[in-house]
């Protein structure tokens, strides 16, 4: 899993080192050397929140353990050993794309035998923020793992209370990044347990901003049209048939279809409000609609 770079260069040390040197200007050797081995001590102490409670030795030790295994044997190493766990979130903050990708797919993969072994407080450390640029791209470029890990996180909750409250600080924070997540969450319980989504948070989905994000809140009542119609309200849909962005709207086409075949009675009463309502891209929902219910009755 690992590759042969220094663990401490996953801290960007280096880099926090060369800034320190660069700032000195033309010194003794006996006076760079002292500055240098006290620039080592204050990043060890620095960084001790930034390692979830991991030593720099044991986040070394942590990592030398992973080398040169399999996906399949980081997992098992990971799941065993709780400072080789605690490490994943250490990577997952690293400069290092390769360490970030294989730190959530072996999360994910954790998530998936066993969601308990997932330390939930450290997870929210990581989802919450705030975020520098580069976590924020880390985070949206593995939203859907990510969701799916706090997808797991929710159906784990048998009290429902923890969990509920986790993706509600998501999808209520005002932040972009922080939605997208608890967009992917729902994402993934409106497949496998759509009773688990909160309605009414993915609505405040459709008025985001963010088209992607719009256009994942909508992609999550199609799937509860399907998975669990009657949660799926004929305002809601009128509303999405709305949307500014072709993308929406042509989800929205889908979600339609999607409820006809479960009441068929609530989606023709969408049918019709969408071809009476004088807008023309509201109209092309309803004939999208039309077009793939047609194909399902054949």
């Amino acid at each position: 899993m690992m590759g042969e770079e220094n663990p401490r260069q996953l801290l960007d040390f280096d880099n926090y080192l060369l800034r320190v040197i660069e700032g000195l200007g033309p010194v003794e050797p006996q006076t760079l050397s002292e500055r240098v081995g006290d620039a080592i001590r204050e990043w060890s102490e620095s960084q001790r929140e930034d390692l979830y409670g991991l030593s720099p030795e044991e986040l070394r030790d942590s990592l030398i353990k992973l080398e040169d295994l399999s996906f399949r044997d980081g997992v098992r190493v990971a799941l065993e050993d709780p400072h080789v766990m605690k490490s994943m979130f250490v990577l997952l903050k690293s400069g290092n794309i390769d360490y970030r990708k294989g730190a959530i797919f072996t999360l994910e993969e954790i998530a998936k035998r066993d969601i308990r072994a997932v330390d939930r407080d450290l997870l929210h450390d990581i989802v919450t923020g705030p975020f520098t640029q580069e976590e924020r791209i880390m985070l949206i470029e593995n939203s859907t793992e990510f969701g799916r890990v706090l997808g797991r996180m929710i159906l784990e909750d048998e009290t429902r209370d923890a969990g509920d409250r986790f993706i509600r600080e998501l999808s209520t924070s005002g932040e972009d990044t922080q939605l997208r997540l608890a967009l992917k969450a729902f994402t993934h319980l409106s497949k496998v347990a759509p009773e688990r989504v909160q309605v009414p948070l993915v609505v405040e989905g459709l008025g985001s901003g963010n088209d992607f994000n719009r256009e994942t809140a909508a992609r999550v009542i199609q799937n509860l049209a399907k998975n669990a119609p009657q949660k799926v309200t004929s305002d809601v849909l009128v509303r999405m048939a709305a949307d500014t962005t072709w993308s929406v709207r042509q989800v929205t086409s889908n979600a339609i279809a999607n409820l006809w075949r479960h009441d068929r009675e609530a989606a023709e009463n969408v049918l019709v409000q969408l071809e009476s309502s004088g807008n023309d891209e509201q109209k092309k929902v309803a004939e999208g609609a039309r077009k793939i219910i047609d194909k399902k009755r054949r």
